[in-house]
Protein backbone atom coordinates (compact mmCIF):
# COMPACT_ATOMS: atom_id res chain seq x y z
CA UNK A 1 0.00 0.00 0.00
CA UNK A 2 1.43 3.48 -0.85
CA UNK A 3 2.20 6.32 1.73
CA UNK A 4 -0.41 8.75 1.84
CA UNK A 5 0.07 12.57 0.06
CA UNK A 6 -2.83 13.94 2.02
CA UNK A 7 -0.95 17.13 3.67
CA UNK A 8 1.43 17.25 0.58
CA UNK A 9 1.68 19.51 -2.40
CA UNK A 10 3.33 19.60 -5.40
CA UNK A 11 6.36 21.67 -5.89
CA UNK A 12 7.70 20.14 -8.82
CA UNK A 13 7.16 18.21 -12.07
CA UNK A 14 9.95 16.91 -14.52
CA UNK A 15 10.43 13.69 -16.40
CA UNK A 16 13.59 11.15 -15.31
CA UNK A 17 13.57 9.38 -19.07
CA UNK A 18 10.13 8.89 -20.42
CA UNK A 19 8.86 8.66 -16.73
CA UNK A 20 7.16 11.65 -15.62
CA UNK A 21 7.72 12.52 -11.51
CA UNK A 22 6.28 14.61 -9.16
CA UNK A 23 8.04 15.98 -6.06
CA UNK A 24 6.24 16.21 -3.17
CA UNK A 25 6.59 18.81 0.21
CA UNK A 26 4.68 18.88 3.37
CA UNK A 27 3.83 22.43 3.63
CA UNK A 28 1.55 22.13 6.87
CA UNK A 29 -0.99 24.77 7.22
CA UNK A 30 1.48 27.69 5.25
CA UNK A 31 -0.95 29.48 3.00
CA UNK A 32 0.61 30.87 -0.37
CA UNK A 33 0.76 34.99 0.51
CA UNK A 34 3.84 35.41 -1.04
CA UNK A 35 4.05 37.14 -4.44
CA UNK A 36 5.42 33.77 -6.18
CA UNK A 37 4.89 30.23 -6.10
CA UNK A 38 8.46 29.35 -5.49
CA UNK A 39 8.97 31.87 -2.93
CA UNK A 40 5.90 30.42 -0.34
CA UNK A 41 8.38 26.77 -1.13
CA UNK A 42 11.72 28.27 -0.54
CA UNK A 43 10.36 29.28 2.75
CA UNK A 44 8.41 25.74 3.45
CA UNK A 45 11.98 24.12 2.63
CA UNK A 46 13.72 26.03 4.92
CA UNK A 47 12.76 24.12 7.93
CA UNK A 48 14.90 20.91 8.30
CA UNK A 49 12.38 18.46 8.14
CA UNK A 50 10.66 20.12 5.38
CA UNK A 51 13.84 20.03 3.65
CA UNK A 52 14.87 15.74 4.46
CA UNK A 53 11.55 14.78 3.51
CA UNK A 54 10.37 15.61 0.21
CA UNK A 55 8.66 12.76 -1.63
CA UNK A 56 9.02 12.07 -5.26
CA UNK A 57 6.22 9.82 -7.01
CA UNK A 58 5.67 9.00 -11.15
CA UNK A 59 2.50 11.18 -12.25
CA UNK A 60 -0.04 7.85 -11.90
CA UNK A 61 0.08 8.87 -8.08
CA UNK A 62 -0.62 12.06 -8.79
CA UNK A 63 -3.45 11.56 -10.64
CA UNK A 64 -4.91 8.68 -8.32
CA UNK A 65 -4.24 11.15 -5.23
CA UNK A 66 -6.54 14.02 -7.22
CA UNK A 67 -9.53 11.59 -7.61
CA UNK A 68 -8.50 10.52 -3.85
CA UNK A 69 -8.78 14.08 -2.55
CA UNK A 70 -9.33 16.39 -4.56
CA UNK A 71 -8.65 20.08 -4.06
CA UNK A 72 -10.95 23.13 -4.62
CA UNK A 73 -11.28 23.34 -8.34
CA UNK A 74 -10.51 26.90 -9.59
CA UNK A 75 -12.62 29.95 -9.83
CA UNK A 76 -10.26 32.00 -12.05
CA UNK A 77 -7.20 32.19 -14.03
CA UNK A 78 -5.00 35.31 -14.26
CA UNK A 79 -3.20 35.34 -17.73
CA UNK A 80 -0.89 38.54 -18.31
CA UNK A 81 1.73 40.16 -20.65
CA UNK A 82 4.61 40.08 -17.50
CA UNK A 83 5.25 43.58 -15.93
CA UNK A 84 1.30 44.51 -16.02
CA UNK A 85 0.01 44.06 -12.68
CA UNK A 86 -1.13 40.52 -12.85
CA UNK A 87 1.08 40.50 -9.54
CA UNK A 88 -1.37 43.03 -7.88
CA UNK A 89 -4.54 41.09 -8.59
CA UNK A 90 -2.81 37.91 -7.44
CA UNK A 91 -1.91 39.62 -4.33
CA UNK A 92 -5.40 41.75 -3.96
CA UNK A 93 -7.29 38.30 -4.13
CA UNK A 94 -4.40 36.22 -1.93
CA UNK A 95 -5.62 39.19 0.79
CA UNK A 96 -8.50 37.24 1.84
CA UNK A 97 -8.30 34.51 4.13
CA UNK A 98 -10.95 32.90 2.28
CA UNK A 99 -9.04 32.50 -0.98
CA UNK A 100 -6.07 29.60 -2.21
CA UNK A 101 -3.80 32.05 -4.51
CA UNK A 102 -1.01 30.05 -6.55
CA UNK A 103 1.27 32.62 -8.20
CA UNK A 104 3.56 31.10 -11.54
CA UNK A 105 3.08 27.85 -9.91
CA UNK A 106 6.27 25.92 -10.97
CA UNK A 107 4.94 22.25 -11.45
CA UNK A 108 2.17 23.86 -13.70
CA UNK A 109 5.03 25.47 -15.97
CA UNK A 110 6.90 22.63 -16.18
CA UNK A 111 4.11 20.15 -17.06
CA UNK A 112 2.66 22.28 -19.93
CA UNK A 113 6.55 22.47 -21.40
CA UNK A 114 5.91 18.91 -21.84
CA UNK A 115 4.20 19.31 -24.42
CA UNK A 116 6.67 21.66 -26.44
CA UNK A 117 9.63 19.08 -25.48
CA UNK A 118 11.12 15.39 -26.61
CA UNK A 119 9.56 12.99 -26.10
CA UNK A 120 6.41 15.33 -26.81
CA UNK A 121 3.39 14.32 -24.15
CA UNK A 122 0.09 14.54 -26.25
CA UNK A 123 -2.87 17.12 -25.48
CA UNK A 124 -5.01 14.68 -23.96
CA UNK A 125 -2.41 13.25 -21.59
CA UNK A 126 -1.30 17.21 -20.24
CA UNK A 127 -5.13 17.58 -19.78
CA UNK A 128 -5.65 15.18 -17.27
CA UNK A 129 -2.23 16.09 -15.57
CA UNK A 130 -3.09 19.58 -15.66
CA UNK A 131 -6.56 18.90 -13.96
CA UNK A 132 -5.06 16.78 -11.72
CA UNK A 133 -2.35 18.73 -10.89
CA UNK A 134 -4.53 21.84 -9.88
CA UNK A 135 -6.85 19.39 -7.90
CA UNK A 136 -3.91 18.49 -5.38
CA UNK A 137 -2.38 22.16 -5.74
CA UNK A 138 -6.00 23.24 -4.63
CA UNK A 139 -6.48 21.83 -1.65
CA UNK A 140 -7.50 24.14 0.97
CA UNK A 141 -6.25 24.59 4.34
CA UNK A 142 -8.16 26.72 7.22
CA UNK A 143 -11.17 28.42 5.53
CA UNK A 144 -9.93 29.10 1.99
CA UNK A 145 -12.98 28.45 -0.32
CA UNK A 146 -11.81 29.75 -4.05
CA UNK A 147 -8.70 28.70 -5.41
CA UNK A 148 -7.04 31.34 -8.49
CA UNK A 149 -4.17 30.86 -10.50
CA UNK A 150 -1.88 32.97 -12.03
CA UNK A 151 -0.08 31.59 -14.91
CA UNK A 152 3.20 32.65 -17.02
CA UNK A 153 3.24 35.01 -19.68
CA UNK A 154 3.23 32.24 -22.28
CA UNK A 155 0.10 30.22 -20.97
CA UNK A 156 -1.20 32.41 -23.22
CA UNK A 157 -0.21 30.23 -26.15
CA UNK A 158 -1.31 27.21 -24.40
CA UNK A 159 -5.44 28.37 -23.82
CA UNK A 160 -6.68 25.34 -25.61
CA UNK A 161 -5.56 22.93 -23.51
CA UNK A 162 -6.20 25.11 -20.35
CA UNK A 163 -9.31 25.31 -21.87
CA UNK A 164 -10.19 21.88 -22.59
CA UNK A 165 -8.93 21.06 -18.89
CA UNK A 166 -11.50 23.38 -17.23
CA UNK A 167 -13.78 24.69 -19.85
CA UNK A 168 -15.68 27.11 -17.99
CA UNK A 169 -13.06 28.82 -15.68
CA UNK A 170 -13.73 32.99 -16.30
CA UNK A 171 -10.41 34.55 -16.64
CA UNK A 172 -8.42 38.26 -16.78
CA UNK A 173 -5.62 38.69 -19.11
CA UNK A 174 -3.83 41.80 -17.58
CA UNK A 175 -1.35 43.84 -20.33
CA UNK A 176 0.50 47.13 -20.55
CA UNK A 177 1.73 49.92 -22.96
CA UNK A 178 4.15 47.66 -25.07
CA UNK A 179 6.73 50.52 -24.30
CA UNK A 180 6.69 49.99 -20.90
CA UNK A 181 6.58 46.22 -20.74
CA UNK A 182 9.78 45.90 -22.85
CA UNK A 183 11.08 48.28 -20.93
CA UNK A 184 10.97 45.78 -18.07
CA UNK A 185 11.83 43.55 -19.93
CA UNK A 186 15.37 44.91 -21.02
CA UNK A 187 15.60 45.83 -17.56
CA UNK A 188 15.26 41.86 -16.08
CA UNK A 189 14.09 39.61 -18.77
CA UNK A 190 12.15 37.22 -17.71
CA UNK A 191 12.60 33.37 -19.18
CA UNK A 192 10.12 33.50 -21.85
CA UNK A 193 11.33 36.48 -23.58
CA UNK A 194 15.01 36.04 -24.58
CA UNK A 195 16.24 33.28 -26.63
CA UNK A 196 17.04 29.68 -25.09
CA UNK A 197 14.60 28.56 -22.48
CA UNK A 198 11.40 27.80 -24.21
CA UNK A 199 11.92 26.42 -28.17
CA UNK A 200 11.61 29.74 -30.76
CA UNK A 201 8.79 27.50 -33.08
CA UNK A 202 6.19 28.52 -29.99
CA UNK A 203 6.50 31.99 -30.77
CA UNK A 204 6.50 31.48 -34.80
CA UNK A 205 10.33 31.81 -35.43
CA UNK A 206 12.86 29.20 -36.67
CA UNK A 207 16.21 29.18 -33.95
CA UNK A 208 18.81 31.35 -36.36
CA UNK A 209 16.04 33.91 -37.04
CA UNK A 210 15.63 34.31 -33.56
CA UNK A 211 19.13 34.45 -32.30
CA UNK A 212 19.94 36.92 -35.13
CA UNK A 213 17.20 39.66 -33.87
CA UNK A 214 18.37 42.78 -32.75
CA UNK A 215 17.90 43.97 -28.89
CA UNK A 216 14.50 44.27 -27.65
CA UNK A 217 12.69 42.81 -31.48
CA UNK A 218 12.78 38.82 -30.33
CA UNK A 219 11.27 39.95 -26.65
CA UNK A 220 8.38 42.01 -28.78
CA UNK A 221 7.79 39.64 -30.97
CA UNK A 222 7.03 37.08 -27.88
CA UNK A 223 4.99 39.62 -26.52
CA UNK A 224 2.88 40.81 -29.92
CA UNK A 225 2.27 36.78 -30.23
CA UNK A 226 1.21 36.49 -26.33
CA UNK A 227 -1.00 39.62 -27.41
CA UNK A 228 -2.78 38.12 -30.33
CA UNK A 229 -3.41 34.91 -28.46
CA UNK A 230 -5.51 37.00 -25.64
CA UNK A 231 -6.96 38.70 -28.60
CA UNK A 232 -7.95 35.50 -30.15
CA UNK A 233 -9.83 33.75 -27.24
CA UNK A 234 -11.07 36.38 -25.34
CA UNK A 235 -14.79 36.18 -26.25
CA UNK A 236 -14.27 33.04 -24.37
CA UNK A 237 -14.80 33.73 -21.08
CA UNK A 238 -11.95 36.24 -21.03
CA UNK A 239 -11.24 40.18 -19.54
CA UNK A 240 -8.79 42.34 -20.08
CA UNK A 241 -7.38 44.68 -17.59
CA UNK A 242 -5.04 47.11 -18.32
CA UNK A 243 -2.06 48.72 -15.57
CA UNK A 244 -3.20 51.75 -16.15
CA UNK A 245 -6.79 50.65 -14.41
CA UNK A 246 -5.43 49.49 -11.47
CA UNK A 247 -6.00 48.86 -8.80
CA UNK A 248 -9.49 50.32 -9.63
CA UNK A 249 -10.31 47.33 -11.62
CA UNK A 250 -10.54 45.04 -8.59
CA UNK A 251 -14.60 45.12 -8.23
CA UNK A 252 -14.28 44.33 -11.94
CA UNK A 253 -12.25 41.62 -11.62
CA UNK A 254 -14.21 40.29 -8.67
CA UNK A 255 -17.67 40.50 -9.84
CA UNK A 256 -16.07 38.36 -13.08
CA UNK A 257 -15.01 36.00 -10.85
CA UNK A 258 -18.03 35.75 -9.52
CA UNK A 259 -17.06 36.65 -5.93
CA UNK A 260 -18.94 38.68 -3.65
CA UNK A 261 -16.32 39.94 -0.66
CA UNK A 262 -17.66 40.86 2.70
CA UNK A 263 -17.16 44.72 3.76
CA UNK A 264 -13.62 43.24 5.91
CA UNK A 265 -12.32 41.60 2.75
CA UNK A 266 -13.22 44.23 0.41
CA UNK A 267 -10.71 46.52 2.72
CA UNK A 268 -7.89 44.19 2.96
CA UNK A 269 -8.16 43.68 -0.67
CA UNK A 270 -8.28 47.72 -1.34
CA UNK A 271 -5.02 48.00 1.07
CA UNK A 272 -2.61 45.70 -0.78
CA UNK A 273 -2.66 48.29 -3.89
CA UNK A 274 -0.68 50.59 -1.81
CA UNK A 275 1.73 48.08 -1.40
CA UNK A 276 4.77 47.03 -4.26
CA UNK A 277 3.50 43.26 -5.44
CA UNK A 278 6.65 41.96 -5.97
CA UNK A 279 8.32 43.52 -2.13
CA UNK A 280 4.81 43.87 0.04
CA UNK A 281 6.98 45.69 2.69
CA UNK A 282 7.36 48.65 0.16
CA UNK A 283 5.06 51.25 -0.65
CA UNK A 284 4.02 51.07 -4.21
CA UNK A 285 5.65 53.99 -6.78
CA UNK A 286 4.57 54.72 -9.73
CA UNK A 287 7.23 53.57 -12.86
CA UNK A 288 5.44 54.58 -15.98
CA UNK A 289 7.31 58.20 -16.72
CA UNK A 290 10.51 56.32 -15.46
CA UNK A 291 10.26 53.62 -18.17
CA UNK A 292 9.11 55.73 -21.16
CA UNK A 293 12.24 58.32 -20.61
CA UNK A 294 14.55 55.25 -20.26
CA UNK A 295 13.16 53.56 -23.71
CA UNK A 296 16.11 54.24 -26.43
CA UNK A 297 15.00 54.21 -29.62
CA UNK A 298 15.98 50.74 -30.59
CA UNK A 299 13.18 49.60 -27.96
CA UNK A 300 10.73 52.47 -28.97
CA UNK A 301 10.96 50.83 -32.57
CA UNK A 302 10.26 47.19 -30.91
CA UNK A 303 7.37 48.87 -29.23
CA UNK A 304 5.86 50.44 -32.39
CA UNK A 305 6.02 46.95 -34.25
CA UNK A 306 4.40 45.14 -31.39
CA UNK A 307 1.72 47.84 -30.75
CA UNK A 308 -0.79 47.09 -33.55
CA UNK A 309 -1.21 43.59 -31.61
CA UNK A 310 -1.86 45.72 -28.54
CA UNK A 311 -4.34 47.43 -30.26
CA UNK A 312 -5.93 44.31 -31.90
CA UNK A 313 -6.31 43.28 -28.17
CA UNK A 314 -8.03 46.40 -27.26
CA UNK A 315 -10.10 46.74 -29.62
CA UNK A 316 -11.30 42.84 -28.72
CA UNK A 317 -11.98 44.11 -25.42
CA UNK A 318 -13.97 47.17 -25.98
CA UNK A 319 -16.08 44.53 -28.56
CA UNK A 320 -16.93 42.23 -25.47
CA UNK A 321 -18.02 45.04 -23.17
CA UNK A 322 -20.78 46.63 -26.30
CA UNK A 323 -21.65 43.17 -25.97
CA UNK A 324 -22.20 42.62 -22.46
CA UNK A 325 -24.30 46.01 -22.11
CA UNK A 326 -26.15 45.03 -24.68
Amino acid sequence: MKPSLTGWTPIRFSRVGDQAVVDWCEMGRTRFVDPFFHETVSRALSRPAASLFCRQTPVEDLVAAAHAEPGLAPAGFIFHTSRSGSTLIAQMLAASSRHRVHSEPDPVDEMLRTGYREPVVPGGTRVTWLRSLLSALGRPIENECRYFVKLDPWHMLDFPIIREAFPDVPWVFSCRDPLEVLVSQARNPGSQFVVGPLPTWIFGLDLATAASAAPGLYAAHVLGRILDAAARYLDDGGLVVDYAELPGALDTVLAHFDVRPDDDERAMMHATAVCDAKRPGQRFMPDTAAKRVEADCGLRAAAEAVRPAYERLLAARDRCREVSIR
